[in-house]
């Protein structure tokens, strides 16, 4: 049954408030459906027509990243590890720029009129990068894998819409078929929630619903994610990854749907791209890079070069900075001291001043296009409102307030923003 987004509800901090998931894994699942608005920018070799396209052989992207840390679709979490396991793997379905719903390896689904059962019909003859036929069986195994309190995924609470899996993932139960996703027959899986949940579709788009290769993980246990060992049932498939250095993924000849383009992706290992990334692309050693310093956009912007190379796009990430509020002895574990800051900070001058203006400022936690996006911050008023809830919160005047600790990870822009 269509639904609006404006009747979508999420039982995310529910579960908080129910003690059943960290406010860590909160975090991550308000983030997990959208995140931070943004735009970047890019530098890349102006495109060719189609009808100018270099040969197969040729058709190679050479692109800067950090080291990921796994390609395992259960506990992965950071923008490297998504962005080429998304490409490694492939789950029902997804969506488009526009919202709507866009089949993948689920040619087709219904959902019962109660709204509590989901039934997805799976596209005959697909197959993993090795040749094992992919079936209903592999996603109804990889789904109980991410519940199963041994696998400790952060994203677990992701699937406790489903009827069973909450009790399963806290040990309620040690059956994993009381968790109601069952194979019908190779090609059909058949879910049952809970309660209804307008948003579970979203949820079966996202990359802790892909599937996994079971006899490669009881295989090689933990080390199945290493090139040679990884078997995928997406567009590319992993060849090579020299840890802080260089991975490689490559076209695969097995998959069910349109051939990409490109054959090979080379990504550039480094701990900070913002500060290789352009020094790399002026040496031609990359094609295209989306990570440049904020200090380098004029420099840039007036080279006679890639001034014309340089292009402004926008993309919608869940990077984020957040306030730990669990210490109670901290200012940040009162409401109106975090509305304070908020209020108080200026997005507009920090993301055109402070950090260049390769971001676009975000008001909200969740950008245009994604379920539960606000045109306008809940909260108005600007520093005078501020001041006011930071006298309301026990500190007139700022008088009282102890010093607080920041950290954040070693990136320039996060260095930027920070200061």
């Amino acid at each position: 049954m269509p639904m609006s987004d404006e009747r979508i509800r999420f039982p995310w901090r529910s579960y908080y408030e129910r003690g059943l998931i960290t406010r860590r894994q909160f975090v991550k699942l308000s983030a997990l459906i959208g995140g931070a608005a943004t735009a970047g920018s890019i530098l890349a070799e102006p495109q060719p027509a189609a009808a100018a396209l270099a040969p197969p052989a040729k058709q190679v992207l050479r692109y800067p990243d950090f080291e990921p840390l796994h390609f395992d679709p259960a506990t992965m979490e950071s923008r490297p590890e998504i962005l080429a396991g998304m490409a490694l793997f492939d789950p029902l379905i997804t969506f488009d720029d526009a919202g709507r719903v866009v089949p993948l390896a689920a040619r087709s689904w219904e959902v019962s009129k109660n709204e509590l059962t989901y039934t997805f019909h799976l596209r005959p003859g697909m197959q993993w990068s090795d040749g094992h036929p992919v079936t209903a069986a592999d996603y109804e195994y990889a789904w109980k894998r991410v519940a199963d309190p041994e696998t400790a995924s952060d994203y677990a609470s992701a699937f406790y819409p489903i009827k069973g899996a909450l009790d399963f993932n806290k040990g309620t139960t040690k059956n994993r078929d009381t968790v109601a996703v069952h194979a019908a027959d190779a090609l059909t899986l058949r879910v049952t929630l809970a309660e209804p949940a307008a948003y579970f579709l979203r949820l079966v788009s996202t990359w802790n619903y892909m599937p996994v290769p079971r006899w490669q993980i009881e295989k090689h246990g933990k080390k199945w994610v290493d090139a040679g060992n990884q078997v995928g049932n997406g567009m590319f498939t992993l060849q090579k990854w020299e840890h802080d250095r260089e991975m490689v993924i490559v076209a695969n000849p097995r998959y069910w749907g349109a051939k990409p383009t490109l054959q090979r992706v080379v990504f550039t290992l480094t701990d900070d791209p913002f500060r290789t990334s352009l020094p790399a692309f002026e040496n031609n050693e990359l094609d295209v890079t989306d990570q440049i310093q904020p200090g380098d956009i004029d420099r840039v912007k007036k080279d006679p070069v890639l001034g014309k190379q340089l292009q402004k796009y926008r993309w919608s990430g869940t990077a984020m900075m957040f306030c730990d509020t669990t210490n109670t002895n901290s200012p940040l574990s009162k409401v109106k001291v975090r509305q304070a800051l908020y209020l108080a900070a200026d997005h507009t001058r920090l993301a055109n001043e402070a950090l260049r203006g390769i971001y676009d400022p975000a008001q909200t936690i969740t950008p245009p296009g994604t379920i539960g996006y606000l045109e306008a911050s809940p909260l108005s008023g600007g520093v005078d409102r501020a001041r006011q809830l930071l006298a309301e919160a026990g500190y007139p005047d700022g008088k009282g307030f102890p010093e607080v600790k920041v950290a954040w990870g070693k990136l320039v822009t996060y260095d930027l923003a920070a200061q």
